[in-house]
């Protein structure tokens, strides 16, 4: 009963700061009133134009056809195109084609694969891809290879891949290889939480450790040692299926949460 109700005080302490960041954050940004009935593409748009005008920033004159399938190319599958597609792509006179492209690019197998090797990169470190980290035993890290890729090609929803790479748990609503996020990083609980800030609250959090965050208002170093104690009950653990966060009834709270020592 105990350990339930400090996992449900750390789920709360870690959603209030979540909030209480967005919020902080959100009061230093140009507010934008998106008209009901804007695509998404339109609403991005116009935060990026509020952003330029806000900043004093003339945005690039439109580039010439050669020029785009060029960097649509490199952006969304990881190459340039080859001779007979750039010739294809700058020959067409349709109004529409360069979103027929992106929506073609989006389609194929080398866009899934492309974004899941920067996403490898984004989420687990340089160094970790280049060396291939291995798990204990038998295992590596090819099911989180494969997770990526098969979340991309399938247009998972970032929320669910937080939850898949947060929770790293066997379930319906979860694909437990990406608990890969929590087990490469070796039961270093400090680590997991200066990955999960940037990751998923897109604030960096590792300055916070010491002292509350000098550039942040919003970070205490309370909360830094909060997230800490919130994943500091899971431990990796090889098991026949592959690798596992498991979670302990009791974990380290006393370590972390009282700061003032009392």
């Amino acid at each position: 009963m105990i350990s339930r109700f400090r996992s449900f005080a750390c789920c709360c302490a870690l959603i209030t700061w979540v909030a209480v960041a967005t919020e902080a954050y959100s009061q230093d940004r140009t507010r934008v009133v998106v008209p009901e009935g804007s695509s998404p593409a339109q609403a991005i748009d116009m935060f990026v134009a509020a952003g330029w005008q806000a900043n004093g920033i003339a945005a690039s004159p439109r580039c010439d056809d050669a020029t785009f399938v060029r960097r649509i190319y490199l952006d969304l599958i990881g190459r340039i195109p080859t001779v007979e597609e750039a010739s294809q792509f700058t020959s067409a006179e349709n109004s529409g084609k360069r979103d027929a492209l992106v929506n073609e690019l989006l389609g194929r197998p080398e866009y899934a694969r492309h974004m899941a090797e920067l996403f490898d990169v984004m989420l687990l470190g340089r160094e970790s891809a280049r060396s291939g980290r291995r798990g204990r035993g038998r295992f590596d890290r090819s099911d989180w290879r494969a997770y990526l890729n098969e979340a991309f090609a399938a247009n998972r929803p970032w929320n669910q891949m937080a939850r898949d790479m947060t929770l790293a748990r066997d379930a319906e609503d979860t694909d437990v290889r990406g608990g890969w996020f929590l087990y490469e990083r070796r039961d270093d609980h400090q680590a997991i939480a200066e990955a999960v800030g940037p990751a998923f609250f897109g604030i960096r959090v590792e300055c916070a450790q010491c002292h509350d965050h000098p550039l942040a208002s919003e970070i205490l170093q309370s909360h830094y040692w909060g997230l800490v104690a919130f994943f500091n009950r899971g431990k990796n653990q090889d098991t026949e299926r592959g690798p596992r966060v498991t979670e302990s009834a009791l974990g380290g709270f006393q370590k972390y949460t009282d700061l003032a020592g009392d």
